[in-house]
């Protein structure tokens, strides 16, 4: 035995020993997790973009009207009004293939 220690206090030491080293194990196997063997790793990505262009289609609507008494006259007044604004068009770079009418 050790000198100046009793059986009792020999023993005491030898407990709070061996619970000293269960409790470092204990605490080592939670907090490095053996049991884990693929950790799980984060990658993550942000970005931002911004896109600038010009436009390159344009819808335009339009109301094309004549009152006359003579439909005929009416009729050739209106067609007129198309045509000019249709070669308006036109002249302003419209290819004829991008311009539509209806109602006519």
């Amino acid at each position: 035995m050790l000198k100046g220690f009793s059986k009792g206090n020999t023993i005491a030491i030898a407990l709070i020993v061996w619970a000293l080293v269960i409790l470092t194990i204990v605490l080592a196997t939670f907090i490095l997790k053996p049991w884990q063997t693929n950790k799980s790793e984060t990658i993550s990505v942000s970005a931002a973009g911004k896109s600038q262009v010009t436009p390159n289609i344009a819808k335009l609507s339009a109301t094309v009207s004549t009152n006359n008494d003579n439909l005929d006259l009416a009729r050739q007044q209106n067609e007129e009004k198309v045509a000019s604004l249709i070669n308006t068009l036109k002249d302003l770079g419209v290819l004829e293939k991008d311009i539509q009418t209806h109602y006519i």
